[in-house]
């Protein structure tokens, strides 16, 4: 769904465009960079141990 709102904003094609370029040529195709930003966004969805969150407070 999110492609097609984006595929139809050209500047945001080309930006796509030019970022799968420079991740393929550093070597990460778009399975490991799906399964990366997976990874990231997981790690980044748990609150860490010692934060204000962890301890219970409330956003």
């Amino acid at each position: 769904m999110l492609d097609s709102i984006f595929g139809a904003n050209p500047d945001i094609k080309r930006m796509q465009s030019r970022c799968a370029r420079v991740l393929f040529s550093a070597g990460i195709g778009a399975n490991l960079a799906t399964i990366l930003a997976a990874l990231d966004r997981h790690q980044t969805a748990r609150p860490r141990a010692g934060s204000a969150r962890a301890n219970g407070a409330r956003p």
